[in-house]
């Protein structure tokens, strides 16, 4: 899970990690990490979803958007151009027991 501007810096070595199959972007921790708390449609969260994108596209890996839970907002993620055939906006786990097999559910191939 990236939630770090170090983790985006990093996105190309994690990519490359055999093994690693999904790339999710934890949206609301990476705004507080880039001082933008709450701020999930902000152009440089933009930024770093699109070269999260581009990153596990030229690694053959598939790229998660988890922590947005706002329909119109995850409807303007979808739409962006950036996210292509190999990345999927994803309403990611809540805490609490089934979190994760939801998400694994949700997480697909476009």
């Amino acid at each position: 899970m990236l939630e770090t501007p170090e983790a985006v810096d990093n996105v190309e070595a994690i990519a490359a990690v055999p093994g690693y199959d999904v790339l999710l972007a934890g949206a609301n921790d990476l705004c507080m990490e880039m001082g933008i708390p709450g701020q999930l449609d902000h152009p440089r969260i933009g930024e770093a979803f699109a070269r999260i994108v581009a990153t596990c596209r030229a690694n053959g890996k598939h790229a998660g958007l988890g922590g947005v839970y706002d329909p119109p907002l995850m409807q303007r993620c979808m739409a962006r151009r950036s996210w292509g055939r190999r990345a999927s906006p994803t309403p990611a786990a809540r805490p609490g027991v089934g979190g994760v097999p939801r998400l694994c559910r949700a997480i697909r191939v476009l």
